[in-house]
């Protein structure tokens, strides 16, 4: 005697015991160097405005980017103006979000 048992039932049957849940840990910072270095090379940004741009990913803003690097506003003002011109972006959430959309490496 045979009984027909669809797949899906079978299925839960046999991993009933499993967890049922997954999580999921991911460092959004893992990988950042790896795209610094990818956009450096793509646009060919001078070692000053990848650590800017590196510093941008971190901090957050140019105000604390400045802080961090130990530079001024102006200075690095006019080295994101010079970024912006190599990458084409106009903001520094255009920029933000070029660097994040480069594939993990």
């Amino acid at each position: 005697m045979a009984t027909r048992v669809k797949a899906a039932e079978c299925a839960r049957q046999h991993t009933a015991h499993l967890p049922q849940q997954v999580v999921l840990i991911h460092d959004p910072e893992a990988n950042l160097p790896a795209r610094v270095t990818a956009i450096r090379n793509r646009y060919a940004l001078t070692a000053a405005e990848s650590q800017l741009v590196a510093a941008l990913l971190k901090t957050g803003s140019a105000s604390a980017a400045a802080q961090h690097l130990g530079l001024s506003e102006n200075t690095i003002k006019t080295h994101l103006r010079s970024v912006f011109s190599k990458t084409g972006v106009h903001r520094q959430a255009e920029l933000i979000q070029l660097v994040l959309s480069f594939p993990r490496i």
